[in-house]
C-alpha cells in the first residue's frame, strides 16, 4: 500500500514502508536488491533498511554483504502499536506537566476560574473540604442538580476529624422535599452546624475563606461554576453569609433543648415535632417527616402548645426556636 496511512498512524516513512512490503516479498534481500528495485540508489536503500532494523521491523543476518528479512506482520503491528502508546502517554505527561503550570498562574493572576463538567466541580468540592484547615461555610438550596452538597461525603467527615468546623444555612424549601429533614439531623448528629432559612438567594460553599465555588445558574449547578479567590467579591459572599446566619434558625434534635414530660407516650416524636416547628417547615412536611396523619399531627402540636405554655402554634415554634438558638450558641462557644 503505497499511501501516507502508515505514516500518521505510526510515523512510518513511505520509503520505509516500500522497503518493508520489498522484504516481505524477498526475504534476505540486500540494500543493493532494494536500490534495483525502488531506482534508489545503494546509500539510500541501506539508509532506509537500518531504519526498519532500529524499528524492530526487520533483522539483519551477520554475513560478509547484509542481508535484511523482516520481522511478521503480527509482530510489526505490536511493536508500534506499543511505541505509539508510550509515545501518547509521554504526550499525556507533558501536557499535564504544562496544565499544571498554567493553573498555578491562572491561580496566582487571576482571582476567577470557571470550572466546567460534573466530575471537575466534584473534584474541587472535594479538595476543598480535604484542604480547609479552620472553616468549611455553605448556602445550600434546591434545585438539587445532584445529592444535597453534605450528603455521604467522606471529605466532610474527613474534614471534621481534623477540627473543621462546618456551617451550613440550608433554605427552608428543601425541607418540603421527602427525607431531607432526616438527612439534615444526621448532618447535625456528625457535627455539621445547620440553620434554616427562608430565601436564600444563591448557592455557595466557602473554605477558610480564602476559596469559594458559586454555580453560575441554579439549574446548571453541577456542570458550571465560578472558582473565587481572595479579592473583595469573596470577602462580600462571606459577609453575606454571616449576616444569613444570624437570621437563621438552628435545626437539628440535638440542638432542641425542649424536655416534655415524662409522661409524654413519644417523647423522640415531640422533640422532633418541636425542631420541625422551629425550623419552620408547613404542616404537610412535618406529618410526612413524622409518619403521621394531619389530625395526629394537630393533637401533638396542641399537645406541645400545652407543655410549653403557648397559646398559638406560632408561639410553641418561636419559644422551641428560642430555645433551641440559645443551645446553639451555647455549642458554638465550645
Amino acid at each position: 500500500m503505497n499511501d501516507d496511512s502508515l505514516q500518521l498512524a505510526f510515523g512510518i516513512s513511505l520509503d520505509e514502508q516500500m522497503a518493508y512490503e520489498f522484504l516481505l516479498a524477498n526475504p534476505g534481500s540486500t540494500a543493493a536488491d532494494v536500490a534495483r528495485d525502488t531506482s534508489w540508489s545503494s546509500r539510500r536503500a541501506g539508509h532506509v533498511l537500518r531504519s526498519l532494523e532500529t524499528k524492530g521491523m526487520a533483522s539483519c543476518l551477520p554475513e560478509r554483504t547484509p542481508r535484511y528479512v523482516p520481522t511478521s506482520p503480527e509482530v510489526t503491528l505490536d511493536l508500534l502499536t506499543a511505541r505509539k502508546q508510550n509515545e501518547l502517554q509521554r504526550a499525556r505527561t507533558i501536557a499535564g506537566h504544562w496544565q499544571s503550570k498554567v493553573r498555578r498562574s491562572s491561580s496566582q493572576e487571576q482571582p476567577i476560574e470557571l470550572i466546567t463538567g460534573r466530575e471537575a466541580i466534584l473534584h474541587m468540592f472535594s479538595q476543598m473540604h480535604r484542604s480547609a484547615r479552620q472553616e468549611v461555610i455553605c448556602l445550600e438550596r434546591p434545585p438539587y442538580v445532584m445529592k444535597p452538597v453534605y450528603e455521604n461525603f467522606d471529605a466532610q467527615r474527613q474534614a471534621l476529624t481534623r477540627g473543621v468546623v462546618l456551617r451550613t444555612i440550608v433554605d427552608a424549601s428543601a425541607l418540603d422535599l421527602s427525607g431531607r429533614a432526616e438527612d439534615l439531623r444526621k448532618e447535625v448528629d456528625s457535627g455539621n452546624r445547620v440553620r434554616i432559612l427562608g430565601g436564600l438567594p444563591m448557592k455557595l460553599v466557602v473554605a477558610d475563606r480564602r476559596i469559594a465555588m458559586i454555580p453560575l445558574t441554579l439549574e446548571q449547578a453541577g456542570e458550571v461554576v465560578l472558582m473565587l479567590r481572595p479579592s473583595q467579591l469573596l470577602d462580600a459572599l462571606c459577609e453575606l453569609f454571616e449576616i444569613l446566619w444570624e437570621r437563621g434558625t438552628p435545626f437539628g434534635i440535638a440542638a432542641v433543648s425542649v424536655r416534655l414530660s415524662e409522661k409524654s407516650r413519644r417523647p423522640i416524636d415531640a422533640d422532633r415535632l418541636a425542631s420541625l416547628l422551629a425550623a419552620g417547615m408547613n404542616d404537610k412536611s412535618i406529618a410526612q417527616e413524622l409518619d403521621i396523619s394531619a389530625r395526629t399531627l394537630e393533637r401533638r402540636i396542641l399537645a406541645l402548645m400545652k407543655q410549653l405554655n403557648a397559646r398559638t402554634r406560632f408561639q410553641a415554634g418561636w419559644q422551641a426556636a428560642l430555645r433551641t438558638l440559645a443551645e446553639g450558641d451555647s455549642r458554638d462557644r465550645h
